[in-house]
């Protein structure tokens, strides 16, 4: 077998900050290096599937699912229809599968979409907030890690400057890592191998990952960002 691509995990070893597509092994919260940054693909993908089944419980099915993960620049020599959402969409079905073989054989009754044209936040929000328009839905989770949550709700104020008819949909904003709040092995759920945070998903272990050097880095990153699209450097 040769070389293959997988998708990141909570931390990532990144290219100057762009996402790499690589998943390397032995990354910690601590790291001192400035080019590991908390990115959190696969943690969105099982904190999807967790809420997927408790809507379908409370009786809210969900009739969307946009995965907004799409086409950041070290896929652009790649085929058109690849996106990093198709390949997260396989850890959500086997993490569904597992928690709830019945709600899993429910999940052909909600539409698919991948998203395959979008190569940033701005991007993201807009195809999703259309998506939801031509549906006439009237709510849209949007599910990230924590520290993304501030930044794409700037963006998401930006967009409604855009098109100011997506203020009729309800959108909420989650975080992943409060969704798997109480999970038995906070390791496993945001593919870690930090010995930090083994255990269950408890304020202690939430505690260390704000408090480590990797978060902070990212929120820092984070922040400049937000600066950057209110200065006018990041044309929305």
């Amino acid at each position: 077998m040769g070389a293959y691509w997988q998708p990141t995990a909570y931390l990532e070893q990144t290219n100057s900050g762009q996402h790499s597509g690589q998943y390397t092994n032995g990354l910690s919260l601590n790291s001192d290096d400035e080019n590991v940054l908390i990115a959190g693909g696969c943690a969105n993908s099982l904190a999807t599937a967790d809420l997927f089944v408790h809507q379908v419980i409370s009786g809210n099915f969900p009739q969307l699912l946009a995965w907004a993960a799409g086409r950041p620049r070290y896929l652009e020599q790649e085929p058109p229809e690849l996106s990093e959402g198709s390949v997260l969409f396989k850890y959500f079905e086997s993490h569904l599968k597992r928690m709830s073989p019945d709600v899993f054989e429910m999940l052909g009754n909600t539409r698919m979409e991948f998203q395959t044209k979008n190569r940033n936040t701005r991007d993201d929000l807009l195809q999703s907030l259309e998506m939801a328009k031509q549906m006439n839905l009237s709510k849209l989770i949007i599910i990230s890690v924590f520290v993304h949550l501030r930044r794409i709700a700037e963006f998401y104020k930006f967009a409604l400057q855009a098109r100011p008819d997506f203020a009729d949909i309800e959108v909420e904003f989650k975080a992943s890592e409060m969704i798997l709040f109480d999970a038995p092995d906070v390791q496993s759920n945001l593919f870690l191998e930090d010995a930090e945070v083994a255990g269950v998903f408890n304020d202690l272990a939430w505690a260390k990952i704000i408090e480590s050097k990797v978060y902070r880095r990212t929120a820092a990153r984070e922040a400049k960002g937000i600066e950057d699209l209110h200065a006018g450097r990041y044309k929305f």
